[in-house]
């Protein structure tokens, strides 16, 4: 703690030790609102402030820990990255340290064959497809008025109704998307022979 006879300063915070000595957001707040017209205007009256004594602080000096939707997002976001790599990570041991197709069989890495390496795979893409699904919904909202501003210009924005709709939508079209895909294949695969 420093002391002059003006001014006291504690952990960086200013505090003024006189009334008649504004405070930093009082000081900025007359440079702000002075006017080129009004040169010399009497400042308004301000409330006093609460002395250092009081037994409650001007400001909170710490945050109640908690969840947040930022820490949410970057959980989220660091799952995802992490499942992302570890699908990277066994997809080339799939293509590049296994032989080929057949020739794999009996050969194991780590006490996994080749057919468990690619469950491993499976899962793996299939926990990283509920994650990005469960982000794009924490993000639906942002993601609807982005493209309503594009769409319909600056300021639009979709009710929380339309946004569901839309959700719902698209989701069932992309589910219909990928099982026609399916069906298409399960019909069209030959056997060999």
């Amino acid at each position: 703690m420093i002391t002059s006879d003006r001014i006291h300063f504690e952990f960086g915070s200013f505090t003024s030790m006189h009334t008649d000595l504004p405070t930093p957001r009082e000081f900025f707040s007359l440079i702000k609102h002075s006017s080129s017209s009004t040169r010399f205007r009497a400042p308004a009256a301000q409330p006093t402030r609460p002395s250092m004594t009081s037994s409650q602080p001007d400001r909170p000096t710490t945050k109640q820990p908690g969840w947040t939707w930022s820490w949410i997002n970057l959980l989220l976001d660091a799952v995802l990255l992490i499942v992302f790599t570890v699908i990277c990570f066994v997809a080339v041991v799939v293509r590049f340290v296994f032989p080929p197709g057949p020739a794999a069989a009996g050969w194991t890495l780590w006490g996994l064959d080749y057919d468990a390496w690619g469950g491993v795979q499976f899962g793996l893409l299939a926990v990283l497809s509920g994650g990005i699904l469960v982000h794009v919904m924490l993000h639906w909202s942002w993601v609807c008025n982005v493209i309503a501003s594009r769409v319909a210009g600056r300021g639009a924005r979709v009710d929380d109704g339309l946004q569901t709709i839309y959700g719902v939508v698209l989701l069932i079209g992309l589910l219909a998307a990928v099982g026609s895909a399916l069906a298409v294949a399960v019909i069209t695969v030959q056997a060999p022979g």
